[in-house]
Protein backbone atom coordinates (compact mmCIF):
# COMPACT_ATOMS: atom_id res chain seq x y z
CA UNK A 1 0.00 0.00 0.00
CA UNK A 2 1.23 3.30 -0.80
CA UNK A 3 -0.24 6.47 0.77
CA UNK A 4 0.33 9.63 -1.10
CA UNK A 5 0.83 12.96 0.20
CA UNK A 6 -0.09 15.75 -1.83
CA UNK A 7 3.21 17.08 -3.32
CA UNK A 8 3.80 13.56 -5.18
CA UNK A 9 0.53 13.61 -6.17
CA UNK A 10 1.41 17.40 -8.02
CA UNK A 11 4.36 16.37 -9.35
CA UNK A 12 3.23 13.16 -11.05
CA UNK A 13 -0.26 13.91 -11.71
CA UNK A 14 -0.08 17.61 -12.70
CA UNK A 15 3.79 19.14 -13.53
CA UNK A 16 4.48 15.66 -15.23
CA UNK A 17 1.26 15.15 -16.22
CA UNK A 18 1.85 11.03 -16.25
CA UNK A 19 -1.17 9.46 -14.70
CA UNK A 20 0.39 6.25 -16.01
CA UNK A 21 2.87 6.38 -13.33
CA UNK A 22 1.10 5.79 -10.58
CA UNK A 23 -1.17 2.70 -12.79
CA UNK A 24 2.32 1.45 -13.08
CA UNK A 25 2.94 1.10 -9.60
CA UNK A 26 -0.51 -0.59 -9.24
CA UNK A 27 0.74 -2.91 -11.77
CA UNK A 28 3.53 -3.67 -9.47
CA UNK A 29 0.88 -5.04 -6.97
CA UNK A 30 0.78 -1.79 -4.77
CA UNK A 31 -2.91 -0.07 -3.55
CA UNK A 32 -3.20 3.71 -3.51
CA UNK A 33 -4.45 5.79 -1.11
CA UNK A 34 -5.11 8.91 -0.92
CA UNK A 35 -6.04 10.98 2.84
CA UNK A 36 -9.41 12.93 2.36
CA UNK A 37 -7.56 16.31 3.55
CA UNK A 38 -4.66 15.78 1.16
CA UNK A 39 -6.85 15.26 -1.70
CA UNK A 40 -8.63 18.82 -1.14
CA UNK A 41 -5.52 20.18 -1.04
CA UNK A 42 -5.07 19.14 -4.99
CA UNK A 43 -6.67 21.86 -6.70
CA UNK A 44 -4.86 22.60 -9.88
CA UNK A 45 -5.62 21.36 -13.00
CA UNK A 46 -4.54 19.14 -14.65
CA UNK A 47 -3.74 17.09 -11.15
CA UNK A 48 -6.89 17.65 -10.00
CA UNK A 49 -8.73 16.23 -12.87
CA UNK A 50 -6.15 13.24 -13.47
CA UNK A 51 -6.69 12.52 -9.77
CA UNK A 52 -10.38 12.64 -9.54
CA UNK A 53 -10.47 10.45 -12.97
CA UNK A 54 -8.43 7.48 -10.44
CA UNK A 55 -10.72 7.90 -7.24
CA UNK A 56 -13.53 7.43 -10.01
CA UNK A 57 -11.95 4.12 -11.71
CA UNK A 58 -10.94 3.26 -8.54
CA UNK A 59 -7.09 3.27 -9.00
CA UNK A 60 -6.64 5.43 -5.91
CA UNK A 61 -8.59 5.38 -3.34
CA UNK A 62 -9.86 8.02 -0.97
CA UNK A 63 -10.04 7.53 2.67
CA UNK A 64 -12.56 8.94 4.79
CA UNK A 65 -11.38 12.12 6.76
CA UNK A 66 -10.23 11.90 10.54
CA UNK A 67 -11.70 13.40 13.41
CA UNK A 68 -10.91 17.36 14.20
CA UNK A 69 -10.09 16.64 17.43
CA UNK A 70 -7.41 13.82 16.35
CA UNK A 71 -6.43 16.72 13.96
CA UNK A 72 -6.07 19.05 16.52
CA UNK A 73 -4.10 17.04 19.02
CA UNK A 74 -1.69 16.39 16.49
CA UNK A 75 -1.33 19.79 15.29
CA UNK A 76 -0.41 21.23 18.30
CA UNK A 77 2.63 18.71 18.91
CA UNK A 78 3.20 19.16 15.05
CA UNK A 79 2.64 22.31 14.33
CA UNK A 80 5.15 23.19 11.05
CA UNK A 81 3.41 20.08 9.19
CA UNK A 82 0.52 20.98 7.03
CA UNK A 83 -3.17 19.30 7.82
CA UNK A 84 -3.06 16.89 4.83
CA UNK A 85 0.67 15.47 6.29
CA UNK A 86 -0.67 15.48 10.21
CA UNK A 87 -3.88 13.28 8.23
CA UNK A 88 -1.50 10.90 6.63
CA UNK A 89 0.55 10.60 9.61
CA UNK A 90 -2.13 9.81 11.93
CA UNK A 91 -3.35 7.34 9.29
CA UNK A 92 -0.35 5.53 8.80
CA UNK A 93 0.39 5.17 12.67
CA UNK A 94 -3.53 3.58 12.55
CA UNK A 95 -2.00 1.21 10.19
CA UNK A 96 1.01 0.85 11.84
CA UNK A 97 -1.04 -0.18 14.95
CA UNK A 98 -2.62 -2.89 12.79
CA UNK A 99 0.64 -4.00 11.30
CA UNK A 100 -0.36 -3.47 7.63
CA UNK A 101 2.03 -2.83 5.42
CA UNK A 102 2.66 0.30 3.76
CA UNK A 103 5.01 3.44 2.39
CA UNK A 104 4.15 7.25 3.35
CA UNK A 105 4.93 9.09 -0.17
CA UNK A 106 5.98 12.43 1.22
CA UNK A 107 8.16 15.13 -0.68
CA UNK A 108 8.20 17.57 2.20
CA UNK A 109 11.45 16.96 4.54
CA UNK A 110 10.20 18.02 7.66
CA UNK A 111 6.95 15.77 7.14
CA UNK A 112 9.37 12.81 6.38
CA UNK A 113 11.61 13.26 9.25
CA UNK A 114 8.32 13.58 11.82
CA UNK A 115 6.95 10.24 9.69
CA UNK A 116 10.23 8.82 9.93
CA UNK A 117 10.70 9.16 13.84
CA UNK A 118 7.17 7.57 14.61
CA UNK A 119 9.24 4.56 12.42
CA UNK A 120 6.89 5.19 9.60
CA UNK A 121 8.16 4.03 6.03
CA UNK A 122 8.60 7.14 3.96
CA UNK A 123 9.82 7.96 0.40
CA UNK A 124 8.58 10.48 -2.28
CA UNK A 125 8.25 11.11 -6.25
CA UNK A 126 12.02 10.61 -6.79
CA UNK A 127 11.42 7.45 -4.55
CA UNK A 128 8.46 6.36 -6.69
CA UNK A 129 10.18 7.07 -10.34
CA UNK A 130 13.20 5.22 -9.52
CA UNK A 131 11.29 2.20 -8.85
CA UNK A 132 9.88 2.36 -12.23
CA UNK A 133 13.00 2.51 -13.29
CA UNK A 134 14.37 -0.46 -11.51
CA UNK A 135 11.85 -2.59 -12.84
CA UNK A 136 11.99 -1.67 -16.14
CA UNK A 137 8.69 0.53 -16.52
CA UNK A 138 10.21 3.67 -17.39
CA UNK A 139 13.50 2.98 -19.25
CA UNK A 140 16.71 5.04 -17.94
CA UNK A 141 16.47 8.24 -21.14
CA UNK A 142 12.58 8.27 -19.91
CA UNK A 143 13.55 8.40 -16.38
CA UNK A 144 16.16 11.56 -17.69
CA UNK A 145 13.65 13.46 -19.05
CA UNK A 146 11.19 13.29 -16.37
CA UNK A 147 13.94 14.41 -13.42
CA UNK A 148 14.69 17.10 -15.72
CA UNK A 149 11.04 18.16 -16.20
CA UNK A 150 10.58 18.01 -12.25
CA UNK A 151 13.49 20.44 -11.79
CA UNK A 152 12.36 23.07 -14.44
CA UNK A 153 8.98 22.98 -12.94
CA UNK A 154 10.85 24.03 -9.25
CA UNK A 155 10.11 20.73 -7.67
CA UNK A 156 13.59 20.90 -5.09
CA UNK A 157 15.52 17.92 -5.34
CA UNK A 158 19.35 17.07 -5.88
CA UNK A 159 19.13 15.18 -9.16
CA UNK A 160 21.73 12.58 -9.51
Amino acid sequence: MKLFDSSPLIAILGQLNQPKLLSYTISLGYSLYVPFTVAGEVTNSPEKENLQNMINDKEITKLEPLSEEEIQIFRNRFYRLGRGERELILIAQQWQIKNESFCCIIDDSVARKVGEGFNLKCKGTIGILRKLKERGLVSPQDIEVLFKRLEECGFRYKFK
